[in-house]
């Protein structure tokens, strides 16, 4: 799910979105922030509204407001993916990810050893993005 990418959407109906996105029956729900590639019709776009904030590429990892949008500060923005990863409580849920994936994909899915490493290896992945994240 991609923030920012109405741009005249309200801190309120993202965080109704957010918490819809709880109740959906997906292994994982992935918020990330609108980041325009550089050159792309977005970002073109995005520049001639004066909605981009900066132009530091690495800040552009989609982790980062590099945008704002009309109803929300590059601030709210950030806070709002914030959110997302706390509310969907799945960054430090190993435990209740593998019994959601078991009670919706079955235990032929997990003893797969391919399946189960993979399975493994994204979480690790986010865990670690949540981490950096955190940190800044």
């Amino acid at each position: 799910m991609i923030i920012g990418v109405d741009l005249n959407e309200t801190e309120e109906e993202i965080i109704k979105e957010i918490e819809f996105m709880k109740t959906v029956d997906v292994d994982i729900v992935s918020f990330v922030l609108l980041t325009p590639f550089p050159g792309s019709d977005t970002m073109k776009e995005l520049e001639a509204q004066n909605l981009v904030i900066s132009k530091d590429w690495a800040k552009y990892t989609v982790f980062y407001p590099v945008i704002k949008t009309h109803k929300l500060s590059p601030t709210q923005l950030y806070n709002l993916l914030y959110f997302s990863f706390r509310e969907l409580k799945y960054v430090n849920n190993l435990k209740g990810i593998g019994y959601h994936v078991l009670k919706s994909r079955g235990l032929l899915f997990l003893l797969n050893p391919i399946r189960f490493l993979s399975f493994i290896n994204s979480f690790l992945k986010v865990r670690c993005l949540f981490k950096e994240f955190q940190k800044s």
